[in-house]
């Protein structure tokens, strides 16, 4: 009893100096080296309804290396110096206002370190010191009249000094701004009518009413304290345009919003209600087939499957129950044989079922598309309802206890876009990725599941919670926003539950839909290869030199590996210790690894038994180190060394799993390919009589060697050339496809496929 006494009178000592309020603004400082980042942003939290800086440092003084701290020297002067500091701004976003309470910090000197700090703020320009900071940190009292109401930009400065050498260091280890940021009420009031808006243009603060029809391309995007819409008029939100509304919607009229525009309500406890009709407007990407299948999530509260969907068959619309998803066996070549191990591939079979009745919100779904249609085409899908706002929590499934890969299909609740920076700070520890689908590549007998034909796994995109993106199969890499009514998987790193809010909701970015990079780490390098066939197999991987990795599996934080069930026809991966239980599409290092002697092994898998000619290539690249230095590829099967940046390089491959065929290497001392210009496009291949071949490249090329190799690779013949234009006997080569493999008079080969007939 006595204890709980003793609790009360503390807490009301809290409340009584401090008042009552949270974090608005915090950041642990975590990392290696964070004053690489001026001003560090990583790993912050910050409230919803402001903007901040970040922590940054002056001119003044200069970063210096240190892990979970944000570190700088140079405080040796004998008295304050107004241009050595560290400082941090926090803007309201407008329509806002902040009352401070306090802020928090740690602190820490080095032993020739500064002696003295202080806290001042722009306030009253940095001329008066705030409380008594002490150089290893307190609580500093903000709760006076000079920190309430603050309804602009505030940004205050710590100051440090009498540091015995230039050496001597200090650095911020962590800290907190506590604090209310509070709503203001609609101020003004403007109606727009057939003649425009009676009392200006709108801002957030504004009471807006539309009694008359308004169309954001036509007259501007809105923004609103509150939004009326009067019975008889219709607000139509075009593609690439948005309505920002603080508060209420009250829809007596009709609402439209086509598929890549936006809405946005700021205040969870916003409502939209009315006797009008609201409805989101969705197209799929391009479909090719009646069995193509895009994922959706409803961005609209009541709306069901069968008023969305009527024109898709009921046995093609489906959710996914996690619950019943099991993954301990392999199938192997999907002829119902099963061994111990994983693929991603549920093997009970009834993961998927079907979907009937309302959408619930943050939860994915799986539909094809009218049978009817003329195809390739786009659809058109309608979502009818209010629109989702607030606070929404899907609980996930995580109950393999780390046997195999907890998925679980969810999906963005919002008619807006979601920042996945957010997302995945909000909700760290429980998802690092998100699947996209892209459904680029044909159902195939050969490819496993639980179908006669099945999808392959490797056409989903990643966005990774590092921040390193990856393209499925049509090769198109995300952004870092999931787009409204956009469906994904992820894995459940615990039970949840996964969490969406109001934080994560841009107007903008809604335009990336897939039916299927902004970063956060200025230190990184990243490269991105593509690997290609000429028979429609594409997948992309990537390989990043990021702070807080390292050269081992550090999780799928930063190590994203291959979907089991990917290598249906062909896949490059990146891999440690070349272990073909450690293949990666995503895979993070360490940036001290990254320099001219560094080696990058690369796996390749082939399950193409038909004659393939596989490219890979650079899809792009990220950092001053790949664009300072040149990019080459080794081929450790065929002794050659290929360089990426001049062209891209093309082999065949027979059957089989490859783990060190690759290698990416920054060292040319054992180039053999010195001079790329040529493509397959400058070599032409005729088929003459008597079992004549005629093989003929463009100026200024000759023909230097020529393999002729079968499907599975195997050299038949090796030829000899001297000019632009050869003619070879081939009698011996049985009428079947081949690989033509032409090395050119400048070093470079150029291999292509074809097919001797007589």
């Amino acid at each position: 009893m006595k204890k709980n006494y003793y609790l009360l009178l503390l807490l009301l000592s809290c409340a009584l100096n401090f008042g009552f309020g949270q974090s608005i603004f915090s950041n642990t400082i975590d990392g290696i080296d964070p004053n690489n980042d001026n001003p560090f942003i990583t790993g912050q939290v910050v409230d919803a309804n402001i903007t901040v800086s970040g922590i940054g440092r002056s001119t003044g003084i200069t970063g210096n290396n240190a892990t979970n701290r944000y570190n700088a020297r140079n405080w040796n002067t004998a008295s304050i110096d107004l241009t050595k500091y560290f400082e941090f701004t926090l803007n309201p976003n407008a329509g806002y206002e902040i009352d401070f309470i306090s802020f928090e910090y740690t602190g820490q000197r080095s032993a020739t370190g500064p002696t003295d700090v202080a806290f001042r703020s722009s306030v009253d320009g940095y001329s008066t010191n705030i409380g008594t900071p002490i150089i290893t940190g307190n609580t500093i009292d903000l709760s006076g009249v000079n920190y309430q109401d603050i309804t602009t930009a505030i940004t205050f400065r710590i100051y440090a000094w009498n540091a015995s050498t230039a050496a001597g260091t200090y650095s911020i280890n962590d800290f907190t701004f506590n604090g209310v940021v509070t709503s203001l009420p609609c101020s003004t009031t403007t109606t727009w009518t057939n003649t425009g808006w009676d009392n200006g243009v709108p801002d957030i603060n504004t009471s807006v009413i539309l009694d008359f029809n308004y169309d954001t391309t036509d007259n501007g995007n809105i923004n609103a304290c509150e939004l009326t819409i009067n019975a008889g008029s219709t607000l139509r939100i075009t593609d690439n345009s948005f309505v920002n509304v603080k508060n209420n919607i009250v829809a007596d009229g009709d609402i439209i919003l086509e598929s890549q525009g936006a809405v946005v309500q700021i205040e969870d406890a916003a409502t939209t209600t009315g006797t009008g009709t609201i409805t989101v407007q969705k197209f799929t990407t391009q479909v090719n087939g009646p069995l193509e299948y895009t994922y959706w999530s409803s961005p609209v509260n009541g709306e069901t499957i069968e008023n969305t969907f009527g024109v898709v068959p009921t046995s093609r619309r489906f959710f996914f129950n996690a619950a019943n998803f099991e993954d301990l066996l392999t199938e192997v070549d999907n002829t119902g044989v099963f061994n111990a191990g994983q693929d991603d591939i549920d093997d009970t079979g009834d993961a998927w079922q079907l979907a009937t009745g309302i959408m619930a919100p943050g939860i994915g779904y799986a539909t094809t598309v009218s049978p009817f249609l003329m195809f390739p085409t786009q659809q058109q899908f309608n979502f009818v309802g209010p629109f989702n706002n607030g606070t929404y929590q899907t609980t996930l499934v995580n109950d393999s206890g780390g046997l195999y890969n907890d998925w679980n299909f969810i999906g963005n609740p919002y008619p807006s876009a979601i920042d996945t920076d957010v997302f995945f700070t909000v909700n760290a520890g429980i998802v690092n990725n998100i699947y996209l689908w892209s459904q680029a590549t044909a159902a195939d007998a050969n490819a496993q599941g639980n179908d006669g034909q099945n999808f392959s796994s490797a056409d989903y995109a990643i966005i990774s919670a590092s921040g390193v993106n990856t393209a499925g199969g049509d090769l198109i890499m995300p952004n870092d926003y999931v787009p409204s009514g956009q469906g994904f998987f992820v894995e459940a790193l615990t039970a949840g539950p996964v969490t969406f809010n109001n934080s994560m909701r841009v107007t903008g970015n809604n335009d990336q839909f897939f039916r299927n990079a902004n970063s956060t780490n200025s230190n990184r390098q990243v490269l991105w290869l593509n690997l290609r066939s000429d028979n429609g197999v594409a997948k992309q991987i990537a390989i990043a030199h990021i702070d807080g990795a390292t050269d081992l599996d550090d999780g799928t934080f930063y190590d994203v590996k291959v979907n089991g069930a990917s290598a249906a026809y062909a896949k490059l991966y990146s891999t440690i210790n070349d272990d073909s239980d450690n293949e990666y599409v995503i895979q993070c290092k360490s940036p001290s690894s990254l320099d001219l002697d560094e080696i990058i092994p690369l796996g390749f898998e082939n399950n193409i038994d038909s004659p393939t000619i596989f490219t890979i290539s650079i899809a792009q690249f990220e950092g001053d180190f790949y664009n300072n230095n040149e990019i080459y590829l080794k081929d450790n099967l065929l002794n050659t060394t290929h360089n990426l940046n001049a062209s891209d390089y093309s082999f065949t491959s027979e059957t089989g799993i490859f783990n060190s065929r690759f290698e990416i290497v920054f060292n040319n001392s054992v180039l053999s390919i010195d001079d790329n210009v040529a493509n397959g496009n400058d070599l032409t291949i005729s088929e003459l009589n008597n079992g004549e071949v005629r093989l003929k490249v463009s100026n200024p090329f000759t023909i230097k060697t020529v393999e002729i190799l079968d499907i599975l690779g195997r050299q038949i013949y090796k030829l000899n050339g001297n000019s632009a234009v050869e003619v070879y006997n081939l009698s011996k080569l049985s009428n079947a496809a081949y690989i033509a493999k032409v090395t050119l008079s400048n070093g470079q080969t150029i291999s292509k496929k074809a097919i001797k007939r007589q």
